[in-house]
């Protein structure tokens, strides 16, 4: 039996990005049976974008006026009439067997309730060093079997419909949490089977730390957050007992985004740059 497969992408202001990521789609072994482009109110150039592989792709433009990215992936999963949900960022580039593994291991184990896939990130500096550790990492990761895990990232994840519906009940769905933490706590409470498979692999921007440092630290914030709504003591003490070593690389990450202008590879302090592009966190209520 083949399992269809629903990819799920929730959009808000992405005409920078959808195009290149739904080109990834275009090039899959394994083209998803329907691709759910979940526009989260846009104003810029994304739908058009977006409306330009309606000949290319089986492709579902939906609307969800509530902002949060919370509920555009509801809206996303919602609507999903297969066996299976696949869900990744607009900034996700997909490696071309990435759904044809996604399938392999759903269909060859019935167990198995959710996927979280390996990533690696682009738009950092010096190129040509990213790029021999991405061949490095990309090796790595085809000779690696999956794991048990406990943590999906909305970037790169596939779930099925079944483990959606009954971990919907355990969901808090307050949009300024964590989505993706709400989600993988509400699985664990329903004793669900989550994989970390590594080569469910996917490139993924680090323009998430391009937000301002005000933003950067709210998001930090509802990691704790989130954990603390589930009553989760066990993640709670996890998280007082690494945040020093997890903002130590946020930090890292952001001044190395602050400061690099991903156009020209080139490290650019911020107050110089004329072309100061910022990311805004999805994780707000817009």
């Amino acid at each position: 039996m083949t399992l269809r497969l629903n990819l799920v992408i929730p959009v808000y202001n992405e005409e920078q990005y959808i195009g290149a990521c739904l080109e990834a789609v275009v090039n899959q072994v394994r083209v998803p049976d329907e691709v759910i482009v979940v526009d989260n109110g846009s104003t810029d150039a994304t739908r058009t974008v977006v409306d330009g592989f309606a000949d290319r792709l089986p492709l579902t433009i939906l609307s969800e006026s509530r902002q949060g990215a919370m509920y555009a992936r509801d809206t996303g999963f919602d609507a999903a009439d297969g066996e299976v949900i696949c869900r990744i960022d607009a900034d996700t580039l997909l490696d071309p067997h990435w759904c044809e593994r996604v399938e392999q291991y759903m269909e060859s184990n019935p167990e198995l309730d959710a996927i979280a896939g390996s990533q690696f990130f682009y738009e950092l500096p010096w190129k040509g060093l990213q790029e021999r550790q991405r061949r490095a990492a990309l090796n790595t990761h085809m000779n690696t079997e999956p794991s048990v895990t406990d943590a999906l990232s909305g970037n790169n994840m596939a779930i099925r419909k079944t483990a959606w519906e009954a971990a919907k009940p355990h969901l808090v769905g307050r949009p300024e949490l964590h989505e993706d933490m709400d989600l993988s706590m509400a699985l664990k409470k329903t004793k669900s089977l989550l994989w970390y498979a590594p080569r469910v692999f996917a490139d993924v921007s680090a323009r998430r730390f391009r937000s301002s440092r005000k933003e950067l630290l709210q998001y930090g914030r509802t990691m704790m957050d989130t954990a603390v709504a589930h009553d989760d003591q066990e993640l709670v003490n996890a998280l007082k007992k690494n945040k020093y070593a997890i903002g130590l690389n946020f930090a890292i990450l952001w001044a190395l985004e602050q400061n690099y202008d991903p156009d020209t590879d080139r490290i650019v302090p911020f107050f110089l740059r004329k072309d100061k592009k910022v990311r805004v966190s999805p994780v707000t209520t817009r």
